[in-house]
């Protein structure tokens, strides 16, 4: 049987994180009651009792912000390196060296935050049962389309059948058309296995290629002398070099990190 849900109150993260000297410690032994308190902004109230960093020791905003270029994510980087990622909490510049990284790195697909939803008659028991695929879908606004079972008609159950699902997926040129036409429809069709049936006719999704040439990826890294900058200024000609595998040739002249990068995305 599962272990009951910890309410993470101040009081309890504090004791949490009372018996620790140093912030790392904590982390790697309640590594639940840090996040929370790094979440709601109280890092600073519950770690005021732990000694300070020594100053040999800590982390320059440049070293901070170098090590955050390497990673994609913010919990890619509070695994890569802890140590810098709570020296940017601790000085305040979390925030402006995560700015590139997208504050949901984990976006789950389509199909499976409708998988997440369709057993819920409402949108706050799917909330409460599955939070991150609910933010999830808010963030990157699906929730209209996710939750189209919870807010339209209810059909009696054996109303969806195979046929009635492929008589409206044959008023829709392709998945995502259907998807928006007919979700409910399109929901019935996942939910029992029907979809690749019903879309049998459709053409499948093609990823775009990519807009970036090798001539016009290397012209862009020539116009930056780091890795850093680069990335920031111009993410799709830095991802797409990584892609085609000219990353190391085309920053041959940059500053930076180089043997990490491969954790860059």
């Amino acid at each position: 049987m599962p272990k009951p849900r910890r309410r993470l109150t101040l009081d309890r993260i504090q004791a949490s994180a009372a018996p620790y000297s140093r912030r790392s410690d904590w982390m790697r032994a309640d590594r639940s009651a840090y996040l929370a308190a790094a979440k709601r902004g109280l890092l600073e109230t519950v770690c005021a009792p732990m000694p300070p960093v020594p100053a040999s020791q800590a982390l320059s905003p440049e070293e901070i912000r170098a090590s955050a270029a390497q990673y994609r994510s913010r919990v890619a980087w509070l695994r890569g390196d802890r140590d810098a990622y709570n020296a940017a909490r601790r000085l305040g510049v979390f925030d402006d060296v995560c700015e590139y990284m997208p504050s949901s790195p984990r976006k789950r697909p389509l199909e499976a935050l409708m998988a997440s939803a369709a057993p819920y008659q409402s949108r706050s028991e799917w909330k409460q049962a599955d939070p991150s695929a609910y933010g999830c879908a808010k963030q990157r606004g699906l929730l209209e389309v996710v939750c189209a079972h919870m807010t339209r008609k209810i059909f009696p159950p054996g109303y969806w059948t195979l046929e009635r699902c492929q008589a409206s997926a044959a008023g829709f040129s392709s998945r995502q058309a259907w998807l928006k036409g007919d979700a409910l429809a399109y929901q019935a069709a996942y939910a029992n296995g029907w979809k690749d049936a019903c879309c049998a006719r459709m053409p499948k999704h093609q990823r775009p290629a990519s807009k970036w040439t090798p001539e016009q990826i290397a012209a862009s890294a020539k116009q930056f002398s780091s890795k850093t900058t680069w990335y920031r200024e111009q993410p799709g000609a830095y991802k797409a070099a990584k892609r085609l595998g000219l990353f190391d040739q085309v920053t041959a002249h940059m500053t930076g990190p180089s043997k990490q990068s491969a954790a860059h995305p």
